[in-house]
């Protein structure tokens, strides 16, 4: 697979970076971590509205790189697996692609590093990624878990997509 890296596009003038039309930035993980953890003291729904964010961007990528590119569905993970470690979101493996399942693993992920020592899964940003990618290629809603956490002291991230049986 090509470098995404040599792909992204710098507009000096727009101060935008693009990858194939598609604008993307640059943030310390230390930012949307602080923020994610003052929003989840004042708000108990938070984490899930940081998912809904990553789930409309996992569905945009998903559905546009796919047909942009040509991808078969397990092309589409390799390739958002990839594309997620070379913007810097960790080390990601696929445990389980089938029918109706997906299962990722994250390994250094810089939103659970930066984020204080946790009870439950902190990063709700790729779950979400991840989660509109699995409807994608599950054809259909997933309920999307973070099972191990770096923030919980687990070796890894571990996500679980289930496609939800109508």
């Amino acid at each position: 697979m090509a470098s995404i890296l040599d792909k992204l596009a710098w507009d000096s003038d727009a101060g935008a970076i693009t990858f194939n039309g598609v604008r993307y930035l640059l943030i310390r993980p230390e930012t949307i971590a602080n923020w994610q953890e003052a929003a989840e003291h004042h708000d108990a729904l938070a984490g899930e509205k940081v998912f809904s964010g990553g789930l409309a961007g996992g569905r945009l990528s998903g559905r546009g790189f796919a047909q942009q590119l040509g991808l078969t569905p397990r092309q589409m993970v390799d390739f958002m697996l990839e594309m997620g470690c070379q913007i810097g979101w960790g080390r990601f493996v696929l445990e389980e692609l089938s029918e109706d399942r997906l299962i990722v693993k994250a390994f250094n992920s810089p939103f659970a590093v930066a984020h204080s020592p946790a009870k439950h899964g902190v990063c709700h940003l790729v779950r979400g990624v991840f989660a509109g990618v699995a409807e994608t290629i599950l054809d259909g809603q997933v309920k999307a878990i973070e099972e191990e956490c770096l923030a919980k002291g687990d070796e890894y991230c571990r996500f679980i997509f289930q496609k939800i049986q109508s």
